[in-house]
């Protein structure tokens, strides 16, 4: 054999060798963007549990030990995940969407509601247990569109008694469960609109965290 032929043979071994090696981690990529996928799937599957009534999970687990932002930085106080991502209120959003909710979450029904009004103590627990868990924003803020959902919610509160002939402390926890169904099919602009920017809110951000920080 001449030194032509093996050197050809060479190198058609390495190129065959390289291309293996190529499709071996093409595989591996594909496996691994394929499961970051499937969680991500999952991710969005309970955050849509979330908006489901009495939804008992939060989005992200609340731990008070979780970092945040050092005070300093323009993001201090924001609670932090892993990769150094900071669960802030999203720029891209204008003035109106940037809904601000306390880390407890947003409730369906007002607190002001169901705090005020003599319910029995399961119907009250039914109402304080009906809400988003703890969301990605900075802090809580009672806006113009959060006061109009409040006021929309309570009318809506009084018209559900009426049209069943009963006083507050006569609701069950049943009746409770069925208004805040009732709240979150609400086609009122200022109940679907309110719970809609925060929904959308809530996924971009998700969208952030899952694409990581930006690199300069």
């Amino acid at each position: 054999m001449s030194a032509s032929i093996a050197l050809f043979q060479i190198h058609r071994e390495a190129r065959a060798l390289a291309i293996d090696r190529d499709v071996d981690l093409a595989v591996q990529f594909a496996r691994r963007s394929l499961l970051a996928r499937k969680r991500y799937v999952r991710s969005l599957g309970r955050l849509a549990d979330r908006h489901r009534p009495l939804a008992p999970t939060s989005i992200l687990a609340f731990d008070p030990n979780q970092p945040r932002v050092p005070a300093g930085n323009p993001d201090g106080g924001q609670w932090t995940v892993g990769g150094g991502v900071s669960l802030s209120v999203d720029p891209d959003l204008g003035g109106h969407e940037r809904v601000e909710v306390a880390a407890d979450g947003h409730h369906y029904v007002p607190r002001e509601l169901y705090n005020k009004e003599p319910l029995q103590p399961e119907t009250r627990r039914v109402f304080a247990r009906a809400k988003t868990g703890p969301l990605l924003s900075e802090r809580h803020q009672n806006s113009g569109p959060h006061m109009e959902y409040n006021k929309a919610v309570i009318a809506e509160f009084r018209s559900f008694l009426s049209a069943r002939g009963i006083e507050p402390a006569q609701m069950t926890p049943d009746q409770a469960r069925t208004f805040v169904q009732h709240i979150l099919s609400s086609r009122d602009p200022r109940i679907f609109d309110f719970n809609y920017q925060i929904w959308r809110r809530e996924l971009r951000l998700r969208l952030r965290l899952f694409r990581g920080p930006r690199s300069d």
